[in-house]
């Protein structure tokens, strides 16, 4: 494995969901201040990494399953673990179905429903690979991911009204109280995948700058995917958009290049990032399953979910029942993001303190 994969991994999968799924749920949480919502979420993601790491660090053979079962039990830890299982399954149903109507609405607009949804099952593909192979995987994409998603970030500056960004301050904060706000920590959720390896793999106290600087990289793309939609439309047509980044790129008209539009090359990208991702979504839910609950071969878990999966996208009626269903899902997504890291981080203390 490549020493730098986990860093690559980690940022393109956090650019990937903040270039697509982010900006959709910001732009409805709030009316003004959009920087703060964004940030505040920035901030407390990297709260909650370090308390991660920081639990990893003292069991570095172990993941985060394997702590809970050594010093919980494993009935507890079932207990426990189950908002997280919750969150890979609805994950792995909810975003291949929003992106399969995305690309029928975008591309290929012939073709029925079940035929895009199908290709999603290639995932359990690339999950049976293993996580070394996803990660290299990661490295080989992020050349042509990344500065496809900044040529189209950078092309779409041409139409931005800078008025639209004022007013910059909203004191109320009143993001806090929108359940939208919420439903956007799905979007940086991707640094549990982190607490699924254990961190003598990855982690040494030399290398620890690197995730520090690819943190600190990502600020920049979590401000630009809200307010590019917002410096483009305004906020109050922004708001009212499916796929705010996407309508942006189709606005943005470059004479010289081949292709009509440019949102091809957006998709494309995004598309390319979401596949890893999924991927290794779908990784961590079968490893999760074995490890705590049904321990059967990888194989016949991954067949098992594929079909319950398919079966689960194909009965969701539409993009309007999906944003209904997710206001309920983000208790999950919280509980993800703060009482997992922080349980591997006490559980750490407390076996040092036995240990002495």
């Amino acid at each position: 494995m490549n020493k730098y994969a986990i860093f690559i991994a980690f940022f393109l999968f956090h650019i990937d969901l903040s270039a697509f799924t982010y900006p959709k749920y910001i732009l409805g949480s709030t009316t003004s201040g959009f920087w703060e919502p964004v940030v505040f979420s920035y901030l407390l993601e990297g709260l909650f990494l370090l308390l991660l790491i920081k639990g990893l660090l003292s069991s570095p053979q172990e993941d985060l399953i394997d702590i809970f079962k050594e010093k919980m039990g494993k009935w507890l830890a079932r207990i426990l673990l189950i908002p997280l299982a919750v969150y890979l399954f609805v994950y792995l149903t909810l975003i291949p179905r929003t992106h399969s109507e995305m690309l029928i609405i975008t591309f290929l607009p012939r073709f029925p429903l079940w035929s895009v949804m199908l290709l999603w099952t290639l995932i359990f593909y690339g999950a049976s690979k293993g996580i070394p192979t996803i990660l290299r995987t990661c490295v080989l994409f992020s050349i042509l991911i990344v500065p496809l998603i900044l040529f189209s970030i950078a092309s779409s500056i041409q139409n931005w009204d800078y008025r639209y960004v004022f007013p910059l301050m909203n004191m109320k904060m009143d993001f806090l109280s929108n359940a939208n706000y919420y439903s956007g920590t799905l979007s940086f959720l991707p640094f549990l995948f982190i607490g699924m390896i254990p961190v003598r793999k990855f982690l040494m106290p030399q290398k620890s700058r690197y995730l520090i600087l690819t943190y600190v990289c990502l600020l920049p793309f979590h401000l630009l995917s809200v307010y590019n939609p917002i410096l483009t439309f305004g906020q109050k047509a922004a708001s009212k958009l499916q796929f705010p980044m996407l309508a942006v790129m189709d606005t943005v008209e470059i004479a010289w290049l081949m292709f009509d539009r440019l949102t091809l090359f957006y998709v494309v990208a995004y598309m390319m990032g979401s596949f890893l991702y999924t991927s290794l979504v779908a990784w961590m839910l079968i490893k999760l399953i074995q490890k705590l609950y049904v321990p059967f071969n990888s194989v016949w878990i991954s067949g098992v979910l594929m079909i319950a999966l398919f079966v689960c996208g194909m009965l969701i009626p539409n993009l309007t029942w999906l944003k209904n269903v997710e206001g309920y899902l983000s208790a999950t997504y919280l509980y993800c993001m703060i009482i997992i890291p922080t349980t591997v981080f006490i559980l750490s203390k407390l076996g040092r303190r036995r240990a002495s």
